[in-house]
């Protein structure tokens, strides 16, 4: 249970992220579309950009992570040990990235397709 309401917290908090950035990067995504950029080169610049972001948020909390249970480790048993299960790990960072891609594309749709100017 709680590691699925502490999923369930982490794709609200990404979906979020996600949309307020694509919402403040609408005129850079105008721009680029005046300058000719295709709605695909669009899509594809929008997923490289959140898989980078995904994956730097992953090493960081990884790293963050890690150091903190290792201390609380050494703290409890008084050795370092820093435990975790591969398949659960691999899986939350795959729902990350796909709630990310998800997120950053829905958020992008708007200006890939709308109008060029941006008082419509």
């Amino acid at each position: 249970m709680l590691v699925g309401s502490a999923v369930v917290y982490t794709v609200i908090s990404v979906l979020n992220a996600t949309a307020m950035t694509m919402t403040e990067r609408a005129e850079e995504i105008r721009l680029l579309r005046t300058l000719g950029t295709k709605p695909r080169q669009l899509t594809r610049m929008v997923c490289w950009k959140t898989l980078t972001v995904t994956c730097t948020g992953t090493l960081l909390g990884t790293g963050i992570a890690a150091a903190s249970l290792t201390a609380l480790g050494k703290a409890a048993t008084g050795q370092p040990s820093f435990v975790y299960s591969v398949p659960q790990y691999a899986g939350l960072v795959l729902v990350c990235a796909v709630s990310g891609l998800a997120g950053a594309l829905a958020s992008t749709r708007k200006a890939r397709r709308g109008s060029l100017r941006s008082d419509d």
